[in-house]
């Protein structure tokens, strides 16, 4: 007995052992200067500045850098975290004297349970409060998509959420194909940097993604999303005001080998090839699954020189090993890369300034930088009639005939993204206590040149470089003492980054450019949590967290144009440098109080209150202030959220029927706005803005017989600033918020047997309405869009067979509705505005085949 438990006790510290390995290599791969990228005598010579100790190395500002991987680092950390991952699974086996407990997340497939309680509505288990419970028991407003939905809506990437969850917008384009900027409830992102953070934080199997960049490759292989609403500062830190978007992916089965592959072709050259199996390697004990995708498409608009816009190719692939060797303790390790290349978004001018000019012939409206470049590309002067032939020859450009999504653009543009991260969850039952354990590190590199103008004419061609790594360290103590059950830890957070811009801009007529705004960038966050749930009663509980964090950051500005270093003197620590160092330092509380009462078994009543911040930063690009130091800091914005809500099973679980109202306070808004420095339009941010926000959303499901399901969501989100004044004394107080007031969306499906099968048809309506993507904009009409609606649908014919094979007919936006997703107000500065356009109609046919437990 004693030999026994030594063996298990050895195999139980060979397992930690492992799991440290494993942690301290992925904390290897970001410290500076651990892998040399060239040689041993730590010169780079690569196109990313390397840090070496507080003083970096002088940046590579040739126009022509192009974003490759430093192959060395990468074959280095894929061997070491292989053969940790080796050494992890050598000794998971048999032994183990703990086994982790079945509540415990780590544990535990949190997606739809397909056994419904008494039959109707099925159950479905969700992680939102970093344990598994049932959705109708969380006093929280949460929607929950789940495979069959997933696979319904043809879900590939996050812009395909759009509309499946009340009170969740997304945008995309301006930041590239790659970008996304998802609000919920009205908060969402001023600009997409590393020195900026999101409203909504982003979670793939318990890892937080720090920026929202290549996120349709997280889709990959996924379970479940779960869409929490409101602030989530207490569980989930800093960055949720608006709220959190949970992805879990398939994890691997322990007892039955499964899979599947899936092929999928449209019109546009639509093309998508998925496959994914698993096995377990030691029954019950050790499984491991595999799943890799390329997705394709030709795109839908071309520019001047013959490139196809809106296209993709993207290659994407996910390892993941799951080890159960006692029923105390669980390990889940994955590792995942993605790929994706485009020749960008599609993008058309949506308004040209009327002509116009003064009395001694300059040109009006804010048009006189772009036609003075326009007369200067053209070798004319200055003069009423060659401004007039210019402007002509731009209106042509700039509203083509022919292709609704075609331009006259005749800049090379691309998008690269590359990215790869692995993690680590590690759960220890020792009965009424369990330990956990998560660690992620995320790489990211990206590159990508967009056309601002859609013309023969140079005026604003931006280019953008980021390099990032982040490490992250949480742990978690939850415990079960009688009628109390609390969850406590710490984590920490390790982003490091460069990130440069090249803007081209009125080349001509403006000999700074092109200019380079460039830095680098150390994000550093520490927390304390604890949160704990306590039952007053059989029916009443009420719930108490807190949450303490220390943000820091740490930012080195090497801004240069064209005629040299443009930062200024003054903030630079040696003169002879062109180098301006800066950090902050901000600490904040949130907080989580709740009741909630099971007024019968199928009803919950809940209140509940909660506040979250998100960090604040520099304005690395400058112009934010008319004084020595153009890079001032903007401070955390902050959310407080009051919330009621009903969660009820109905009529024999017939009938699920959610609702929820909340009032917030938004204060501190970080606000961004678009001004003239040194003869480049930049992007500045400041706490601007005071505001408020409430509304309500109710969510549907009913399903009257078996065959046929009906679900109906809906929400309204009021906005308004209470004080909305720039520094300069501009008052914005009457400004829209960037999403839709009201949104609805209604679906069904109905399944039915036919011959040696099910034959199924899905059907969605997805209305919004009005969006102004640019609240300050001269012109409101043009960069905006109207209410709207996108029908989508799916017939599938699946056969009852060992493999299953199912063929399917989709659509996208079957109406072919030309929308926008998002817009740029140059009108003020250089004439125009300029608006980003979704995709249009798509069908295809997909045929699946699914083995085992799939």
């Amino acid at each position: 007995m004693r030999s026994a438990q030594l063996r298990g006790t050895k195999r139980i510290n060979g397992a930690v052992s492992a799991f440290v390995i494993v942690t301290v290599i992925q904390y290897m791969t970001l410290v500076p200067g651990l892998f040399r990228p060239m040689g041993g005598s730590g010169e780079h010579k690569g196109p990313y500045p390397v840090r070496t100790g507080r003083r970096r190395k002088a940046l590579n500002c040739n126009p022509e850098i192009n974003i490759i991987w430093e192959e060395r680092i990468m074959r280095t950390s894929k061997l070491l975290l292989l053969a940790a991952s080796v050494s992890a699974l050598s000794v998971s086996t048999p032994g183990f004297a703990f086994q982790a407990d079945g509540q415990e997340p780590a544990t535990q497939d949190a997606a739809t349970d397909d056994r419904p309680q008494s039959g109707g509505v099925e159950d479905i288990v969700v992680t939102a409060r970093r344990v598994s419970e049932s959705v109708q028991k969380v006093p929280l407003a949460i929607t929950v998509v789940g495979t069959e939905q997933l696979t319904d809506s043809s879900v590939r990437g996050i812009k395909d959420l759009q509309g499946l969850a009340p009170a969740m917008s997304i945008t995309t384009g301006n930041g590239g194909p790659s970008t996304a900027n998802i609000a919920i409830r009205g908060q969402t992102q001023a600009d997409s940097l590393l020195v900026t953070d999101p409203s909504v934080a982003v979670y793939l199997n318990e890892i937080n993604l720090p920026r929202q960049i290549g996120l349709r490759s997280a889709f990959l292989d996924v379970d479940q999303v779960q869409v929490l609403k409101g602030p989530q500062g207490t569980l989930f830190g800093k960055n949720t005001t608006g709220g959190a978007l949970l992805l879990r992916t398939k994890r691997p089965d322990l007892s039955e080998a499964g899979g599947y592959f899936q092929g999928s072709a449209g019109n546009l050259g639509t093309m998508q090839l998925t496959a994914a199996v698993g096995a377990p390697l030691i029954d019950g004990v050790l499984g491991v699954r595999f799943a890799g995708q390329i997705a394709t498409k030709d795109g839908y608009g071309r520019n001047a020189i013959g490139q196809k816009l809106g296209d993709q190719y993207d290659r994407a692939a996910r390892l993941s090993v799951l080890a159960e060797p006692t029923e105390n303790l669980s390990v889940f390790l994955t590792a995942d890369y993605s790929k994706l290349t485009s020749n960008g978004s599609v993008s058309r001018v949506t308004r040209l300034n009327p002509l116009a000019f003064s009395p001694s012939g300059a040109p009006l409206n804010g048009l006189a930088s772009a036609l003075n470049q326009a007369v200067a590309q053209l070798g004319l002067t200055r003069t009423v009639a060659n401004y007039t032939t210019a402007y002509n020859l731009l209106q042509a450009d700039m509203f083509p005939a022919g292709n609704r999504y075609d331009t006259k653009g005749v800049e090379r543009v691309f998008a690269y993204l590359e990215i790869y991260g692995f993690s680590g969850d590690v759960s220890l039952d020792l009965g009424d206590v369990t330990l956990r354990s998560i660690t992620g590190y995320r790489n990211t590199a990206r590159n990508d040149q967009q056309d601002y103008d859609q013309s023969r004419f140079e005026i604003v061609r931006p280019r953008n470089f980021v390099y990032s790594d982040q490490f992250t360290q949480e742990v978690q103590l939850l415990a079960s003492i009688g009628n109390l059950e609390l969850i406590a830890g710490g984590f920490y957070s390790h982003e490091h980054g460069w990130e440069g811009s090249q803007t081209k801009q009125l080349g001509l007529i403006n000999p700074a450019s092109p200019s380079f705004a460039n830095y680098y960038v150390t994000n550093e966050s520490y927390a304390g949590f604890a949160q704990a749930n306590y039952a007053l009663t059989d029916t009443l509980k009420v719930t108490g967290g807190f949450r303490y964090t220390k943000v820091t950051q740490d930012v080195d500005i090497r801004s240069a144009n064209a005629l040299g270093c443009v930062v200024p003197i003054v903030v630079r620590p040696d003169p002879a440098i062109c180098s301006a160092p800066f950090d902050l330092s901000s600490k904040k509380p949130s907080y989580l109080a709740s009741i909630d009462w099971q007024a019968t078994p199928d009803i919950l009543l809940y209140a509940k209150t909660s506040s979250s911040f998100r960090g604040g930063g520099f304005n690395v690009r400058g112009g934010s202030s008319g004084g020595a130091n153009p890079y001032i800091a903007f401070d955390p914005e902050t959310a407080t959220d009051y919330e009621i809500g009903f969660k009820g099973d109905l009529f024999d679980r017939k009938v699920r029927l959610n609702l929820a109202g909340y009032y917030t306070d938004y204060s501190d808004i970080q606000k961004s706005s678009l001004i003239v420095v040194n003869n480049t339009i930049v992007t500045v941010i400041n706490n601007a803005a005071k505001g408020k926000i409430y509304g309500g959303e109710a969510e549907l499901t009913w399903q009257p017989t078996p065959e046929l399901t009906l679900n109906a969501s809906g929400a309204w989100t009021h906005t308004e600033y209470t004080r909305f004044v720039e520094a300069n004394g501009n008052d914005r107080s009457n400004e829209p918020f960037p999403v839709p007031e009201w949104q609805y969306t209604v679906s069904g499906k109905y399944s039915t047997p036919l011959g040696n099968g099910d034959l199924s048809l899905y059907a969605a309506w997805r209305w919004q309405d009005d969006v102004f993507f640019r609240g300050q904009a001269l012109d409101q009409a043009t960069t905006s869009q109207k209410a709207y609606g996108l029908l989508e649908g799916r017939l599938a014919y699946s056969l009852n067979s060992e493999p299953n094979v199912e063929i399917a007919l989709w659509g996208k936006n079957l109406l072919d509705k030309t929308y926008r997703t998002n817009a740029l107000d140059f009108d003020g500065s250089l004439g125009y505005n300029l608006a980003f356009l979704g995709e249009p109609r798509t069908v295809g046919v997909e045929v699946r085949i699914a083995f085992g437990g799939k």
